[in-house]
């Protein structure tokens, strides 16, 4: 992961990032059309996770890739999750290249908890606009990166 994070230069993770969030700012606007309770919980039970500052940093960026994971999986598009799956490694070298310490990382934990927030009330519109903001928060630290 970190050899991956090095060797990538940002503005091939600028590229990634933006494919992700193309794929994402869809997938979370579906999740909060097709969410069950059990989906809920699992997102919530991440989220928890997710505000703990005492876990590894690596095992929070799993965890936060999780928690995208699922969302892809909840809006129902199988090539959607696929193409995660491809980039999966990209994705965490790009998280590692943006994703502050837990404690630093009040901006990503408040998108995440409105993320939830949207999907758990079914509101498509919330939920999308909350992702938008996050990849725009991402994108924003990799070309601050260059």
């Amino acid at each position: 992961l970190l050899q991956s994070a090095v060797t990538l230069s940002p503005q091939e993770l600028t590229a990634y990032a933006e494919l992700r969030s193309a794929i994402e700012v869809q997938a979370a606007r579906q999740a909060a059309e097709r969410a069950t309770a059990d989906d809920v919980v699992a997102l919530q039970a991440m989220l928890t996770q997710l505000e703990r500052e005492d876990l590894p940093y690596a095992e929070l960026l799993e965890i936060d890739f999780d928690f995208h994971r699922k969302l892809i999986e909840m809006a129902g598009n199988p090539l959607m999750q696929n193409l995660m799956e491809v980039i999966y490694e990209f994705v965490l070298a790009q998280m590692a290249r943006t994703t502050p310490t837990p404690k630093e990382n009040k901006l990503g934990r408040r998108l995440h908890r409105e993320i939830v927030a949207a999907v758990k009330a079914g509101e498509p519109d919330a939920a999308e606009r909350a992702m938008r903001e996050h990849m725009q928060a991402v994108l924003t630290r990799l070309r601050h990166a260059k």
